[in-house]
């Protein structure tokens, strides 16, 4: 089973397909819990990360601090949301150093620091490998909050980043590369701390996700969700990251469609909006959105995952970021 999979039946087991009750809908990147306050929900997320299947220790345990907790607070600012406060589980093996311990916390309180967040509790317990398991959450008024599936067709399709830099910087660690700008992405990225957050007050932005598994699968996602067809038209690629690629001789395009763990984010823009959109954008941060395609007409009976693009083979060819197989 595939992590997919494994959602997929446990949603159909528990009907969450059909949420109700102000909860929102299932397969957000986290949850909205109604308040007590008029107006206000709760964006709650939890996410795991697992020795073996999330990390190795060899990545250095500052790195899975750091990447820990910023993979969890990714997911409330793809609600947009700002996170402030998370709970942290923890699951430790026989034989775990007190230094290894130290330097985890100190990743941990390094992102926590940078991004605001306050340490609640939790709970430690022992187990086969280590393992850590944080639920992220932030308040928010819930007419700014973003779904992931609120596109509908001729929408447009942006990311303010370039892709695949963190794959290429796995795949640069493995050959020893340490020093190298796209292995400091994969071991310590970065999410936006105000993009969510802004694009959420934005009425024409109709959705926003996180590409935290890569943009191919956010893209095939995005086609199950409505049974619509992605029109993909552009692949946002630096010249120094397809020159990296090629080095190792990895295919640029192919690495920028495939790499997880980017946690950028993935948006939708009414197209009447679009040429405002991108003005505002340019002006609040200096640099251009990119405009990498847009939603088109429905599904047929059949076709294998939506995603069209000028290189069809391309797009056959690329594997779904899982973060486990068996």
């Amino acid at each position: 089973m595939t992590e997919s999979s494994t959602i997929e039946l446990i949603a159909k087991k528990f009907g969450l397909q059909h949420k109700s009750k102000g909860f929102g809908p299932f397969g957000d990147d986290a949850v909205t819990i109604p308040c007590a306050g008029p107006g206000e929900v709760l964006i709650s997320s939890s996410d795991s990360f697992v020795e073996a299947v999330h990390f190795e220790r060899s990545m250095g345990m500052l790195s899975v601090g750091w990447k820990s907790l910023v993979s969890a607070l990714s997911d409330v600012f793809a609600m947009g949301a700002s996170p402030s406060s998370y709970i942290l589980n923890l699951i430790i093996p026989p034989k775990f150093s007190e230094d290894d311990l130290n330097l985890f916390l100190d990743g941990q309180l390094k992102a926590a620091r940078h991004y605001k967040v306050s340490l609640l509790g939790g709970d430690v317990s022992s187990g086969p490998c280590f393992c850590v398991v944080i639920q992220a959450s932030g308040y928010l008024n819930k007419i700014f909050v973003k779904s992931n599936s609120g596109f509908s067709k001729g929408d447009v399709i942006l990311t303010g980043a370039h892709l695949g830099h963190a794959l290429l910087g796995y795949k640069e660690f493995l050959r020893g590369m340490e020093e190298s700008e796209y292995v400091k992405k994969f071991l310590f990225p970065e999410v936006s701390k105000n993009l969510g957050p802004w694009l959420g007050t934005l009425n024409d932005v109709s959705s926003v996700t996180d590409i935290s598994d890569g943009l191919f699968k956010e893209l095939t996602n995005m086609c199950k969700m409505k049974n619509l067809k992605v029109l993909l038209e552009y692949l946002p690629i630096e010249a120094n990251f397809a020159k990296a690629c090629e080095n190792l001789k990895l295919d640029s395009a192919k690495t920028a469609l495939e790499g997880g763990e980017e946690y950028e984010l993935l948006w939708t823009v009414k197209p009447d909006a679009l040429t405002d959109f991108l003005k505002h954008y340019q002006m609040k941060y200096k640099k251009t959105a990119h405009v990498i395609g847009r939603v088109g007409g429905d599904l047929s009976d059949g076709q294998k995952n939506g995603v069209y693009y000028e290189n069809q083979d391309l797009i056959e060819s690329i594997k779904p970021f899982e973060h486990f197989t068996s």
